[in-house]
């Protein structure tokens, strides 16, 4: 990301939960024209693996058919502990 001068900021709090914020650098180009009108969007496909974390068990498994309909692999785990595991191996 730094590449590209955007960074990422997270801030975590116990109890709290996660705040993720990502600043992406302004264009100097002008928008394309065919993203303003409604039809179908085309998404690039991704590669590579992603650990995905969420303790709310639909919302990580509705999350992991996105990233898999995308081209990514997934690790799943329902706390940061387990993370830490499933990360390991």
């Amino acid at each position: 990301m730094k590449a590209r001068h955007g960074w990422i900021e997270v801030e975590s709090r116990t109890g709290e939960g996660t705040n993720v914020q990502v600043f992406l650098p302004a264009s100097a180009r002008a928008a394309d024209r065919a993203a303003d009108e409604p039809g179908r969007i085309t998404l690039r496909r991704g590669s590579g693996t992603i650990l995905l974390v969420e303790d709310e068990t639909a919302l990580r498994g509705l999350t992991r058919i996105l990233l898999v309909e995308y081209g990514y692999r997934t690790l799943e785990a329902g706390t940061g502990v387990e993370a830490l595991s499933v990360w390991e191996d």
